[in-house]
């Protein structure tokens, strides 16, 4: 079984492009720091990776949300 990332397809979460953007715009360079080896992933990891991130970001978001309506 290989340890690399594998890029999901687009259609594999509904993405929301201002709220991604925004989310990256939040990011730091702290966050790429080496504790995730963005440095040694490939251009297609890191953004395979960063999807992830984001749309767990998007998730709790999201959760968050619906729970303070409640």
């Amino acid at each position: 079984m290989s340890t690399k990332a594998k890029p999901r397809p687009a259609s594999a979460s509904p993405r929301n492009t201002a709220a991604t953007r925004a989310i990256i715009a939040r990011s730091r360079p702290e966050d790429y720091d080496g504790h995730t080896e963005f440095a040694r992933m490939s251009p297609a990891e890191r953004l395979a990776w960063l999807d992830g991130a984001v749309v767990l970001v998007e998730s709790r978001r999201l959760r968050t949300a619906e729970t303070l309506k409640s």
